[in-house]
């Protein structure tokens, strides 16, 4: 198969798309009834073949409707052998952004999410990964929990007044760093 053929010509690091921790979650969003279960066959099935020191990671587009399944959705991964959990703010463009209200998490709900999931405490072997949020998410994360950081012109906050973006990421205190706001 595709994963078999993958392996034996050389490949060892994957990046695997899972968006819930279970399959009502995961097929609705995106669109596909019995994706769930295929996405954690393939997993287990890389994981079976990888080598102990292969890069299994998951990247997981963080929405309004799985925001506070995170912690949940970590721990299923690290109990796959997954060896990075990647969660990865949604990009605000295209048709993202006729839905903003509807797909948008409040950044302070994630970040909540993002610290629960540390104070439990990472499993040996399973990183956490964090990608294209604005930076008042992430200040006060250790940096190897942060990945690529993009442009975060959508998070700008211009006198005074933050993007529709950031309006609940907050402004940036008098020492040039951000405040959440609720």
């Amino acid at each position: 198969g595709y994963a078999e053929d993958l392996v034996q010509a050389g490949f060892n690091s994957f990046l695997v798309g899972i968006h819930g921790p279970d399959a009502a979650l995961h097929d609705r969003l995106v669109g596909r009834e019995g994706a769930f279960e295929q996405t954690l066959q393939g997993l287990r099935l890389l994981r079976s073949l990888a080598s102990p020191t292969d890069r299994i990671a998951t990247s997981t587009v963080v929405v309004r409707a799985n925001v506070d399944r995170l912690g949940e959705l970590y721990r299923l991964l690290a109990d796959l052998g997954v060896t990075a959990v990647g969660l990865d703010g949604l990009a605000a463009r295209g048709r993202v952004l006729l839905a903003l209200e509807e797909l948008f998490p409040p950044y302070g709900e994630l970040v909540e999410q993002v610290r629960g999931i540390l104070r439990q405490g990472l499993v040996e072997g399973t990183r956490l990964e964090l990608s294209n949020l604005p930076p008042c998410t992430t200040v006060d994360l250790e940096s190897q929990h942060l990945g690529e950081a993009p442009a975060y012109s959508s998070f700008e906050v211009e006198d005074g007044a933050p993007s529709p973006l950031a309006r609940s990421c907050g402004t940036k205190t008098p020492d040039g760093r951000f405040r959440i706001l609720d």
